[in-house]
């Protein structure tokens, strides 16, 4: 069972290099796409209360070409694209903080929610970059 999230609660992604565009500035919508480690939809994400300096080194190990930074997305944000959200850290190969967006195509596509959530997060800019 998944355990429901506040709706103002700014969701942690990690955004590959290659997806973040710094100059335009810019999130690619692939950051917001399912991975091929992420088969269900569900992409994965820190809750808020995971420092963003600290999501992202527990993520990247410090290695910028993993990560180029933490960004957000609030959960009334990802439902207001057609994406549910919640707490899945119950799992056994969940850490204790971890959350997910769950990205599955129904009206709309995979793309157009990624590219969605993308701006949402390009918006709110950086949460932190090395």
């Amino acid at each position: 069972m998944t355990m429901p999230l506040p709706d103002d609660e700014v969701l942690r992604r990690q955004v590959h290099p290659t997806a973040w565009h710094p100059s335009e500035p810019k999130i690619d919508s692939s950051a917001f796409k399912p991975r091929k480690n992420e088969p269900d939809g569900r992409i994965s994400c820190m809750r808020a209360a995971v420092d963003p300096a600290d999501a992202w080194k527990r993520y990247s190990g410090g290695d910028e070409r993993r990560s180029a930074g933490t960004f957000g997305v609030r959960v009334d944000e990802a439902s207001e694209v057609g994406c549910g959200a919640g707490d899945d850290s119950h799992e056994p190969d969940k850490p204790a903080d971890h959350a997910f967006i769950e990205v599955r195509p129904d009206e709309r596509s995979i793309t157009r929610k990624a590219r969605a959530l993308a701006a949402y997060a390009t918006a709110r800019g950086p949460l932190f970059t090395p």
